[in-house]
């Protein structure tokens, strides 16, 4: 019985987190295509004109993140649940075996970000880009204006010492 529950469990977690969810698999096929087929592109920028993207490529990006987040989005609070429900209450071992279940299940998740997050600054750090800073520093600012167009905000003042 307890088994029948488990794979139960692991087959609603598959397809709820994408791994039968079409609206993930259609939503990752459209951001897939949006970055690689030419029309679903912006065009590429000419020195330091970019032209911007149009409505239809918009529309297509949008809704690959829209499919993708709506695919996810239905399994990611349901995950405890489904773990915990695997384990009866009334029985006090159970009761302990399912605090085990939530350490392991918080230090699992603590633990995917912090490699996950690990692995992007060091596959950053290995494809540095090769950029000169402009020599004037009043360029290095996205505004003409000496304030900052945020209320409540300012903007940083630039220093010579790293160039």
């Amino acid at each position: 019985m307890a088994r029948h529950l488990l794979l139960e469990t692991i087959c609603q977690s598959a397809i709820g987190s994408g791994f039968v969810n079409p609206q993930y698999y259609l939503g990752m096929c459209t951001l897939t295509l949006s970055a690689s087929v030419p029309a679903f592109m912006p065009a590429e920028c000419m020195g330091s004109i970019c032209p911007s993207a149009t409505s239809a490529q918009y529309a297509i990006f949008i809704t690959g993140l829209y499919l993708v987040a709506l695919g996810t989005g239905g399994i990611k609070p349901c995950v405890s649940s489904f773990g915990a429900d695997q384990f009866d209450d009334t029985d006090p071992g159970k009761r302990i075996k399912k605090g085990f279940f939530f350490n392991w299940f918080s230090f699992s998740i603590s633990i995917g970000a912090l490699l996950s997050s690990s692995s992007i600054i060091l596959v950053a750090s290995s494809h540095k880009f090769n950029l000169d800073a402009p020599h004037d520093s009043t360029l290095l600012f996205e505004t003409p204006e000496e304030f900052s167009a945020i209320k409540g905000s300012r903007k940083l003042v630039h220093a010579d010492e790293l160039k």
